[in-house]
């Protein structure tokens, strides 16, 4: 599946990895999972294509799949410092 905890596990240990995420109720999975496959950081299968011989066609695959820190940033918590004390005119430590 693509909750948030799931995906930000797969991407912190670089593993080649297929997202099936679930889209209902809501969306969120589904549009996390769809970008992260558009930019090349894991694959993602719609749930309603789910089937044992597309789930074989993956395994079967050796698609590369980029490594999400050269990617993605990481580095929220130290931004958000920054920016709170950029905005309360702090000088950074």
């Amino acid at each position: 599946m693509g909750g948030y905890n799931t995906t930000t596990e797969i991407l912190s240990f670089h593993k080649r990895a297929l997202i099936v995420p679930r889209i209902k109720p809501r969306t969120e999975q589904w549009i996390r999972a769809s970008r992260l496959a558009e930019m090349g950081i894991t694959d993602c299968l719609h749930p309603d294509n789910l089937t044992p011989e597309a789930l074989s066609r993956w395994m079967q695959a050796q698609k590369p799949q980029l490594d999400a820190r050269d990617t993605l940033r990481f580095d929220g918590l130290e931004r958000m410092v920054r920016e709170v004390g950029r905005i309360i005119g702090e000088t950074p430590v």
